[in-house]
């Protein structure tokens, strides 16, 4: 919001409050393009089975010897 303001400033055609209302606007515009790519992302890494939604190989705790092998999310 700081930045936004701060680039609006020398706009001498705008009052105070057109400014402020001005900076809150691209804020938001980017708060909300900040949203998308990180939904973007996220669903990417989910098709591609990456991160949080990889597969893992670990132990079974239920298996007394530790020979058995069980998969798990990423994220479990």
């Amino acid at each position: 919001m700081t930045v936004a303001l701060g680039l609006m400033r020398p706009n001498p055609f705008l009052s105070g409050s057109q400014k402020l209302v001005q900076a809150r606007m691209a804020a938001q515009g980017l708060t909300l393009a900040v949203l998308i790519t990180t939904t973007a992302l996220e669903v990417r890494a989910a098709k591609i089975g990456e991160g949080k939604y990889e597969k893992i190989m670990v132990l079974d705790p239920n298996d007394p010897v530790h020979k058995r092998m069980i998969e798990k999310n990423g994220a479990s």
